[in-house]
């Protein structure tokens, strides 16, 4: 995604491939288990308290929160694309949670009123954001004084070969990639971890913590994996679903020639690495 995509049309990509994310809502919650726990750990969920998941997907990360805050607490699980929130509401009701919040709104333009949350969560969403500074102003604003904002962002590209491998293959067959990725709402975007501490320092949080974490991916074959591509990787499974069948045919070949690189047996193991960043 380029530097001059708006709001709408970030949450227009979301919602065309919302429906890919709800199909998969298990493997995501398989791919994100290391770093879901730790979400949860480090946004200190206690009993009773109020906690605002921006970008809420379909919803696995904050059924852990949402277990720790008990029946008087609440999270409130928000998200951009309705048809996402439609998803993660029905993950809900399936796994008996009941103390969620459900709400379509944008984390550039969060609906609060002030310091009225303990804790705000966000996975790998923030270097999405077309004005990530909007977010973090917003986040300070609602946070309540000394509570903690939780997010993760994808590190730099050679640390994430697999991410590479999605928008090279397109650029192999002769198309072009959606935007730069190092951009405003790229996927590097935030890779570089003082960038993202300015930021937070910027929009007022004084304590700011960077870590990076690594977290394998296991995949058990080669079906599986192209589920990333076409289901789960946002704008590029958009650009694939528009694709004629000859094209998509020259995609596949391309990626599964570049996924050797990660093939262990039957399996394939791509590296994943992440920056993860507690403020208050």
């Amino acid at each position: 995604m380029s530097a001059e995509i708006s709001s709408a049309e970030a949450g227009k990509v979301w919602e065309d491939s919302s429906a890919g994310w709800i199909r998969n809502a298990d493997l995501i919650d398989r791919m994100s288990e290391p770093l879901r726990h730790w979400v949860a750990d480090s946004v200190d969920p206690q009993p009773g308290m109020t906690m605002l998941e921006l970008a809420c997907g379909a919803g696995d990360t904050g059924f852990e929160v949402a277990q720790r805050l008990g029946e008087n607490g609440k999270l409130i699980a928000t998200d951009i694309s309705p048809s996402m929130i439609e998803g993660a509401k029905q993950r809900a009701k399936d796994r008996g949670v009941t103390n969620v919040e459900f709400r379509v709104m944008d984390a550039q333009a969060i609906d609060l009123p002030d310091a009225s949350v303990d804790g705000v969560f966000h996975r790998y969403g923030p270097m999405l954001l077309p004005d990530p500074d909007a977010s973090f102003a917003g986040v300070r604003r609602v946070l309540r004084p000394g509570r903690p904002y939780v997010t993760v962002v994808w590190a730099s590209p050679d640390r994430n070969p697999w991410i590479l491998l999605t928008g090279m293959t397109l650029v192999q067959i002769g198309l072009q990639p959606p935007g730069d990725p190092f951009g405003p709402g790229g996927m590097f975007s935030l890779s570089d971890p003082e960038v993202i501490r300015a930021k937070l320092t910027a929009a007022g949080f004084t304590d700011v913590e960077v870590e990076h974490r690594d977290n394998p991916f296991v995949f058990a074959d080669f079906d599986e994996f192209w589920r990333i591509p076409t289901e789960i990787a946002g704008p590029i499974a958009v650009i694939l679903a528009g694709l004629e069948p000859d094209q998509l045919e020259a995609y596949k070949k391309a990626f599964r020639e570049g996924a050797e690189q990660f093939r262990s047996g039957d399996e394939y193991r791509p590296q994943a690495h992440s920056v993860c960043v507690v403020a208050r």
